[in-house]
C-alpha cells in the first residue's frame, strides 16, 4: 500500500487476504494499493505495477487513484471526548440528541437529485447547500391524499456513491461518496440537520452493477481474458446499464452487504 507517497509491503494471511498495520496514519492521508499484474493479464506485461483504489474506501479524489483515510465515526467521537473530557462530551452529546422521527409508514418523502436541487455558493459544498434548503422542504405540503398532515418529513437522496455519468446510477465505487458533492463529514452533518428537524433520510444506493464509465473496480486485478472485468465482475453478466457484479462469489456478496451497511451505520 502507498500512503502519502511511501510504500509499505503487505503480508499474506490465511484465506488469500493481505494486510499491513501502520501507526501514526492521520485522517485525510492519501493512499492507494500497488501490486503486480499476474501472468494471465493479456494487457499489461507480467510484473507491471498496477495502481488501484481501495474498493472499501469512503472518500477519494475523483480524478486519480488517491483514496483518503476517513476515521470511523466512533473513533472520531472518541478523539473529541478525549480532547473535551468524558463528562463534557457526554453532556454535549445529550444536548445534541435529535427528536424522534415519525414511523416509516407515516413518512411523506421528498426525493431530490443533489447537484440539480441546489446551486452552491462559492466555497460551499452540495451537501451544505442542501442543508440550507431543509426548512423549505419541511414547509411544503405533502400529498393531499395522505392522512398525515403537514409537510415532508423524509428526504430521499438520489445516489451519493461516487459515480460516472450524471444521475448517480452508475457507481464507480460502492462505499466512497461522490466527492463533487462533499465529504463524509459533510454528509453526516446533513443527516444530523435533517434529524434535528425530524426529517428522516433515505439513501438510494445502487448495488446491482458497476459504472460503464470510469469504473474503479473494472479489471481491478488486471486485464483478464475476454474482457471479463476482473475479480469483481467476471461471470456477472450484463444489466443493460453496466456489468453486473459477480454475485456468485462470497467475497463480492460480502462487499455489497457492507456497502449497504455503511450508509446505515456511518451516516445516522
Amino acid at each position: 500500500v502507498e500512503v502519502a507517497g511511501s510504500k509499505f509491503p503487505m503480508e499474506r494471511e490465511a484465506g488469500d487476504q493481505w494486510s499491513v498495520c501502520l501507526s501514526g496514519v492521520r485522517g485525510a492521508a492519501a493512499y492507494h494499493f500497488v501490486f503486480s499484474s499476474n501472468c494471465n493479464d493479456c494487457f499489461h506485461q507480467e510484473g507491471h505495477l498496477l495502481h488501484r483504489r481501495d474498493p472499501y474506501a469512503r472518500f477519494c479524489d475523483f480524478n486519480s487513484n488517491d483514496c483518503f483515510v476517513v476515521l470511523p465515526p466512533a473513533a472520531a467521537a472518541a478523539a473529541v471526548a478525549a480532547a473535551a473530557g468524558k463528562e463534557a462530551a457526554a453532556a454535549a452529546a445529550a444536548a445534541a440528541a435529535p427528536p424522534a422521527l415519525e414511523p416509516w409508514n407515516k413518512w411523506i418523502i421528498y426525493e431530490l437529485h443533489p447537484s440539480t436541487f441546489v446551486q452552491p455558493k462559492e466555497g460551499q459544498t452540495v451537501f451544505e447547500a442542501i442543508g440550507e434548503k431543509l426548512d423549505y422542504i419541511a414547509s411544503l405540503v405533502g400529498l393531499r391524499a395522505s392522512k398525515v398532515k403537514g409537510g415532508f418529513n423524509a428526504v430521499e437522496l438520489m445516489p451519493v456513491q461516487e459515480f460516472g455519468g450524471l444521475w448517480g446510477y452508475n457507481p464507480r465505487l460502492l462505499m466512497a461518496l461522490h466527492s463533487p458533492y462533499g465529504n463524509p463529514e459533510g454528509l453526516r452533518a446533513l443527516v444530523e440537520c435533517c434529524h434535528r428537524r425530524r426529517i428522516a433520510v433515505i439513501f438510494d444506493v445502487v448495488l446491482n452493477h458497476g459504472s460503464s464509465k470510469l469504473n474503479s473496480l473494472w479489471n481491478w486485478d488486471g486485464y483478464g481474458p475476454h474482457n471479463n472485468g476482473g475479480i469483481y465482475f467476471e461471470g456477472g453478466g450484463e444489466s443493460g446499464w453496466g456489468r453486473k457484479f459477480a454475485f456468485h462469489k462470497p467475497q463480492v456478496r460480502n462487499m455489497i452487504k457492507k456497502a449497504a451497511a455503511v450508509f446505515l451505520e456511518e451516516y445516522k
